[in-house]
């Protein structure tokens, strides 16, 4: 699966929506935020940079990192989006496919003959 990987404030964070937008996790999102509240609007959110989608991300992965105390995302301390969210913002795509090798010497043979 694709995920993205980032450092915020000296720690290395991995975000996968995919595994990490829970059912209730999308429930907290939606009563705070309800113009976010759905998997498809979160992430165009965060695809877009929305200041609301970057604090969940966060959140969820500094939770996900297993630390405690974190503090809901009306409480995050103030932080500068690039110089402390995207400098280190990475996408991380999923692995390519393993090919199978009887594949590719059918594909070879059928060239051969042409």
């Amino acid at each position: 699966m694709a995920y993205w990987t980032f450092n915020f404030k000296g720690k290395d964070y991995k975000f996968d929506g995919d595994k990490q937008l829970t059912l209730n996790t999308l429930r907290d999102i939606k009563r705070a935020n309800p113009e976010i509240g759905t998997y498809k609007r979160f992430m165009d959110a965060f695809g877009e940079i929305d200041q609301d989608a970057i604090a969940w991300v966060i959140r969820i992965s500094k939770l996900a990192a297993g630390e405690q105390n974190v503090p809901p995302v009306e409480y995050m301390e103030d932080f500068s989006i690039v110089d402390d969210f995207l400098v280190d913002l990475k996408f991380v795509p999923d692995a390519p496919d393993v090919l199978d090798p009887t594949q590719d010497s059918e594909n070879e043979s059928a060239q051969i003959q042409d």
